[in-house]
């Protein structure tokens, strides 16, 4: 499963899609104003701000974690996103930044969305790895803020805090939230779905 939410974080109740994520994130990311994506031939062009980058396709996992609360108080700014990943940061400009945790079978980007206020919206890791420095920056993120996440697969939404709201209406698509109690539930839970 695949969900979509709008530029407020709210989940839109007619966007629950069953394809894999890769059919959908074009529009995806155009409605949630992370930036442009255009797709033929192998040749996958995202465009944000007037920035043309160009990457070759290859079939990717990906997960997207949502901010839930439109409270300020409740998200992070760009800079303490950015904390937890702290040295594995090896470029980041415009929203879109990668990732090394120790060679090319353990680097991953990340797309991720500042708002006017410079808040953090949301981020999508893209193809994710195996590495726990990765999980645990991740886990930090959704315990100390208002994320949730989910990826494509059997899963309901999983959270760092019980308290972090949901959409209305997704623990009736998806399942209560299920809560995790450390980096080691997420690539666990990805395994079982």
């Amino acid at each position: 499963m695949f969900l979509a939410t709008n530029t407020a974080g709210t989940v839109a109740p007619n966007m629950v899609f069953t394809l894999g994520p890769s059919a959908h994130l074009p529009t995806l990311s155009t409605r949630a104003g992370l930036g442009t994506i255009s797709r033929s031939s192998g040749i996958v062009r995202f465009v944000q701000g007037g920035v043309v980058k160009t990457f070759r396709w290859a079939d990717q996992v990906g997960f997207e974690i949502f901010a839930m609360s439109d409270d300020a108080a409740a998200l992070p700014t760009r800079e303490e996103f950015l904390t937890p990943f702290g040295d594995a940061i090896k470029s980041d400009a415009d929203g879109w930044m990668q990732l090394d945790f120790g060679g090319i079978p353990n680097s991953c980007d990340v797309s991720y969305s500042v708002d006017d206020s410079g808040f953090v919206r949301g981020f999508t890791v893209f193809r994710p790895v195996t590495s726990p420095l990765l999980w645990a920056a991740i886990f930090a993120l959704i315990r100390d803020y208002q994320f949730f996440v989910m990826w494509p697969g059997d899963c309901a939404p999983v959270v760092g805090d019980s308290g972090t709201p949901l959409p209305q209406g997704l623990a009736d698509d998806f399942g209560d939230a299920i809560v995790a109690q450390s980096e080691n539930d997420l690539p666990r839970l990805i395994k079982e779905s």
